[in-house]
């Protein structure tokens, strides 16, 4: 038996126009908030949910004092770039300037962001991701302005990735969509043999025809279902019929939007 009180934690999903709260006290408080139709007046996009989460800690961060807070962020506010392994082997400042220069390529200029990778597999293609620092800045000082630790940061496509990744056989794709964002993969054997990143105001017939679309171009077998991890979005029975071809991983919360189911699966990770 401990006799040291198990520390708060606060699972927080950053999305663009709503944040998702999830958080336990002790060994069986726990509670959750969805804070949704957030608004503000123009500037930064991440700036929006970050005013409402400070107004919410306003109130409630007394309970949650010295709380160690765990983030993930919409794919609104990361992007996502798949970077071939280098014929010659680079370290250090060599390797980031590798990555950026892949995401760059993409997204144009990244100056202002923080470029993080995912370990990957040695000789194969990683996925890698850029963030603004400018939001990252600004979340770790609003937490320790409220007496709270800033824990890991993670965007959702990562996360849902982690959480699923063992149901893929080799050749499937996997797709995560929410606001207004997808992130479409396909992972082989070896690694990641494809990753983009598409723009599109989602239904989950669009959503469906996007992915199929997807495997054509990437060469995938029409053999397995495609995995696709959309929070928030309404799934009818049509969409859920076993000859479309599809395996629905999480349509929590679909009468309230993406944030709060993307919160409750960092709080399983």
């Amino acid at each position: 038996m401990s006799l040291i009180p198990a520390r708060a934690m606060l699972f927080m999903a950053l999305c663009p126009d709503q944040v998702g709260l999830v958080w336990r006290v002790g060994r069986a408080a726990r509670g959750e908030q969805l804070l949704p139709d957030i608004t503000g007046d123009g500037g930064l996009p991440w700036q929006v949910p970050l005013d409402a989460v400070k107004q919410w800690l306003d109130v409630e961060a007394g309970r949650l004092h010295r709380a160690r807070v765990c983030v993930v962020l919409s794919s609104r506010f990361v992007r996502h770039a798949l970077v071939p392994w280098p014929q010659t082997p680079l370290r250090g400042d060599e390797a980031l300037a590798w990555e950026r220069l892949h995401l760059e390529a993409v997204y144009g200029d990244l100056d202002g962001w923080r470029v993080a990778r995912d370990p990957g597999a040695f000789g194969r293609a990683r996925v890698v991701c850029a963030v603004p620092q400018d939001l990252l800045d600004h979340l770790h000082d609003l937490l320790v302005d409220k007496g709270l630790a800033m824990g890991p940061v993670v965007p959702y496509f990562v996360q849902a990735w982690n959480r699923w990744r063992r149901k893929l056989a080799a050749g499937q794709l996997f797709a995560v969509a929410e606001s207004e964002r997808v992130v479409l993969g396909c992972y082989g054997r070896g690694g990641w043999e494809s990753l983009r990143m598409v723009s599109s105001r989602l239904t989950p017939d669009k959503l469906v025809a996007l992915a199929q679309r997807e495997c054509a171009l990437a060469g995938v077998s029409n053999a397995l279902p495609m995995l696709l991890c959309a929070p928030g979005l309404f799934l009818d029975a049509s969409v859920l019929e076993p000859d479309r071809g599809v395996e629905w991983l999480d349509s929590a919360h679909a009468d309230q939007g993406p944030a709060l189911g993307m919160a409750r699966l960092m709080e399983c990770a």
